[in-house]
């Protein structure tokens, strides 16, 4: 399969300095002095100050400008490679659309920040696929099963890591009436359950029941059972729109890896994150042959 061509291809787009952005070596660019909470932040880059939304719309411009260049060299049959969530390549134009995504882009955005925030078996946190949600589902219709059965083995490891400390975190993504995503995140420490589609609705009682009951499934050592609050959470609301929609689970992916590991300063998700990730996903697909990362991704059967 044709490798995509050297970032510096494009960089007649744009000026040498922003196409290092953020990865430039020491000296060409320099974080805030303080963490911000604004979206109106400013970058320095070689002493010209630039605003954070503006610059990261040019970067997202150029990053999507250089996936469409490596799509177009992409060998159209066949099966994705270096996900454990493939597909059919053709799939991955989906993401230059505004069509729906589909359960094999969202495992896909998880896989990767899983690798982004290095999450290893080590590691306190962990990223579920987005079956996490359905083999809680069926795990709750026959709890003996669950219990014993070896095709559950891989949802009770975190339920065991939570109840030992191993785990503190959780994160994953869940598909609602087949219309919408939304963000699903447990904090072990807090005894939290957070929930999120951007308008502060509660979750629905049936996931509610089976995330509930499968944490008391797994107590402490010194605990008869596990109690959590569920808690809302508002997610960039001033980017769900009707127009907008369709952007819910890049959305969703942005909110998970804030929570797991907050980025160094606030990003405009509506105006560069689709790029970014676009560019990011197309680079791996292309460039590695198989999966042998390790990542702690788990429930991709």
């Amino acid at each position: 399969m044709a490798e995509l061509p050297p970032l510096s291809a494009a960089s007649h787009l744009l000026p040498a300095q922003a196409v290092n952005f953020p990865s430039a070596p020491d000296g060409h660019y320099r974080k805030p002095q303080a963490t911000s909470t604004s979206t109106n932040a400013v970058i320095e880059v070689n002493g010209i100050s630039h605003s954070l939304p503006s610059l990261l719309s040019v970067v997202g411009f150029l990053l999507q400008r250089y996936l469409i260049c490596g799509l177009r060299r992409c060998q159209w049959d066949g099966e994705v490679k270096g996900f454990r969530a493939g597909g059919a390549v053709d799939n991955l134009a989906r993401w230059l659309t505004k069509d729906w995504l589909t359960t094999d882009h969202e495992d896909q955005m998880l896989e990767l920040s899983a690798s982004d925030l290095g999450i290893s078996d080590g590691s306190t946190s962990c990223v579920q696929s987005t079956y996490f949600v359905h083999a809680l589902a069926q795990a709750y219709e026959d709890p003996a099963t669950y219990r014993a059965a070896s095709r559950f083995a891989w949802l009770r490891r975190p339920g065991i890591a939570f109840a030992t400390k191993q785990r503190l975190r959780l994160g994953t993504i869940v598909n609602e009436d087949e219309n919408h995503w939304t963000a699903l995140t447990i904090d072990c420490e807090a005894k939290l359950v957070g929930y999120g589609n951007g308008f502060l609705t509660k979750a629905p009682a049936s996931l509610r029941r089976h995330l509930d009951w499968w944490l008391y499934e797994h107590p402490g050592p010194n605990s008869s059972g596990s109690t959590y609050l569920w808690r809302s959470r508002m997610i960039h609301a001033h980017v769900e729109s009707s127009t907008s929609h369709w952007r819910t689970g890049l959305i969703r992916r942005d909110f998970l890896f804030r929570l797991l590991q907050p980025p160094p300063w606030q990003r405009n998700v509506a105006t560069c994150f689709y790029g970014s990730f676009s560019v990011i996903g197309a680079r791996r697909v292309l460039e590695l042959e198989e999966d042998e990362d390790g990542l702690e991704l788990e429930g991709l059967h």
